[in-house]
């Protein structure tokens, strides 16, 4: 069972979510080389002139690595034809899951009347999520 359990959670902590939307307009042949597709960072931008193919959005939330959500980022970039990727936003945002409440208390009596004073404990396990966004481009003349 702990076993089962584990192997659930590994998978589950081990994907990163990447899609690639490619624009209508620009069809070209995959990138043969996604090792070479260059990350820039938000207001970082490439000297070279491109043009925009396609957006990205990355759910980094349950990555392990970042060498893995660039591996993914890289494959899904060539896989429409794309040079580079420029990431331009960052959200994080706060999800809460409510494992269970306790409550415990007291109750005490006077005469035919019973007063409880209960607390509760808030097992709330919170979580950051991690979103980035950005675009696919390609060189212009490539």
């Amino acid at each position: 069972m702990k076993k089962t359990i584990l192997i659930a959670i590994f998978l589950f902590v081990s994907c990163t979510a990447v899609q690639v939307t490619r624009h209508p307009d620009y069809f070209y042949p995959p990138n043969p080389n996604p090792k070479l597709i260059r990350i820039y960072s938000q207001g970082l931008y490439p000297n070279n002139p491109f043009i925009i193919i396609g957006q990205v959005s990355i759910d980094a939330t349950w990555t392990i690595s970042e060498k893995e959500a660039t591996k993914k980022v890289q494959l899904r970039a060539a896989s429409i034809g794309g040079s580079g990727i420029i990431l331009t936003n960052t959200r994080i945002n706060m999800v809460a899951f409510n494992r269970s409440v306790t409550t415990r208390g007291v109750a005490t009596f006077y005469g035919n009347q019973v007063n409880y004073y209960a607390v509760h404990t808030d097992n709330t396990l919170y979580m950051p999520v991690a979103k980035i966004y950005g675009y696919v481009i390609r060189w212009l003349g490539q």
